[in-house]
């Protein structure tokens, strides 16, 4: 497991099954490290319930936004793979469809941050 925290990356874009939920948000499984995807991180819209979204079983795309070795914690996001503000909610397949390119914007934001501070 320690070789496969040391693969992830912040911004990367992984696939990743639903293990249970909490009135907070979802653990979801990505190669056998946990992760949290946090109500607030599922979509820009709001969501009151994280069972009327996603279910235990679930197949999906999040994005690594946090990830803190020592802990071996990672802070998930959907929201940020969103192409239109609330597509989680209304269109989860074309947010997974566009994931990588979605990715691939919000890294390049990223980097132009870093690079203008």
């Amino acid at each position: 497991m320690a070789a496969s925290h040391a693969q992830i990356e912040i911004g990367s874009v992984v696939t990743g099954t639903v293990r249970s939920l909490q009135p907070y948000g979802a653990f979801i499984d990505i190669g056998g490290i946990h992760g949290l995807l946090h109500i607030n991180e599922i979509s820009y819209d709001r969501i009151s319930d994280v069972g009327t979204v996603l279910q235990p079983g679930d197949t999906l795309k999040v994005m690594i936004l946090k990830h803190n070795r020592q802990k071996g914690e990672l802070s998930l996001s959907t929201k940020k793979l969103e192409p239109i503000p609330g597509a989680m909610i209304r269109y989860p397949k074309l947010v997974f469809e566009k994931a990588e390119q979605m990715g691939l914007i919000f890294r390049k934001k990223v980097a132009q941050a870093a690079a203008k501070a």
